[in-house]
């Protein structure tokens, strides 16, 4: 456990676990359990490890086309219900970043809706394209969690227009074009820019479409 006090003192403002899922139950409590002595705020990525296989690629196009385990959508929602569970038992506010499944945010309503300080986000990316962009971008559209189904863009686009989903975060993470040009996608490190595409997916694909 990082030092809370101290770096709240600093300036900080919250806590994240940095794209590395927290699979110890007890670290989460104790660490929502500061956030809420404290007043912060606990900001996480939601894939459990144990249920997730190659990392960027959704799982039905990974066994499709590349024939490899992907990365499941009850990775991320089981954890979303998992870490949602313990900080509505502790009265901890816990945001959920940039969720991806439909399911996920059926979730977050249904807690919102039980009085759990939970909020949560959706990056650009995922309301705009599918998992189909793989087979046209490569290694350019793997990332975490990965691109879903058409079912699930259109969730989180109902999620944002509802209320539900509050935040539009890029999830900016990119990557030299030498890191992605490999000749295994499953090798490719996972990440694409967010900062310069993000008013203009917002715009093309929530406004412009009318949601």
């Amino acid at each position: 456990m990082t030092d809370f006090p101290a770096l709240l003192e600093a300036g900080a403002v919250g806590f994240s676990d940095d794209g590395i899922p927290l699979t110890s139950t007890k670290t989460l409590r104790d660490a929502l359990k500061l956030a809420k002595k404290h007043d912060a705020l606990i900001s996480l990525h939601e894939e459990d490890p144990e249920l997730n296989g190659i990392l960027g690629l959704n799982e039905d196009i990974a066994e499709k086309h590349f024939h490899v385990c992907g990365a499941t959508g009850v990775a991320e929602y089981s954890m979303v219900a998992r870490d949602v569970l313990i900080a509505y038992a502790e009265k901890a506010r816990l945001h959920v970043q940039h969720l991806s499944k439909a399911e996920s945010v059926k979730l977050v309503e249904f807690f919102q809706g039980l009085g759990a300080k939970v909020t949560a986000e959706v990056s650009p990316q995922h309301f705009s394209k599918t998992e189909s962009l793989l087979l046209t971008a490569g290694a350019n559209a793997k990332l975490n969690p990965p691109f879903r189904l058409e079912s699930d863009r259109l969730a989180v686009v109902e999620g944002l227009r509802s209320g539900v989903v509050s935040v539009i975060a890029t999830d900016h993470a990119p990557h030299h074009a030498d890191e992605k040009a490999v000749d295994d996608i499953t090798k490719a490190p996972s990440g694409m820019t967010g900062l310069e595409t993000s008013l203009s997916l917002g715009l093309t694909y929530l406004v412009n479409a009318g949601h």
